[in-house]
């Protein structure tokens, strides 16, 4: 019913930004500026630190390239055969009665 919807008025109000919000603003551009004029950079030493692995790990390390050396030198002739027998298990006599008596058991 449109009779009862209230007409609503709304107004654009423009917030503008604060002194602190221009600062953060302006020292992006002003570093760089700096950079493109060539300001007094102070030198800073670099470390490097790296850190060595432990004994463990290169054993580890010596294992796996062993390990994945072995695989790529295998070859077709030097893998043995082997027969894959399938399994499949059918359910005993006592294995149908307990699976009935539990099915009749359940609500539907």
């Amino acid at each position: 019913d449109k009779t009862k919807v209230k007409r609503a008025s709304f107004e654009e109000k423009q917030v503008l930004p604060k002194a602190e919000e221009i600062a953060k603003e302006k020292k992006p551009q002003d570093l760089k500026d700096a950079i493109v004029k060539g300001a007094e950079l102070k030198h800073a030493e670099t470390k490097e630190k790296s850190a060595l692995p432990s004994k463990e790990d290169v054993e580890q390390e010596k294992i796996e390239k062993k390990r994945n050396q072995l695989i790529q030198e295998a070859t077709a002739s030097s893998l043995k055969h082997v027969e894959t027998v399938e399994k499949n298990r059918l359910p005993t006599k006592d294995d149908l009665v307990t699976e009935r008596r539990l099915s009749k058991e359940l609500p539907k």
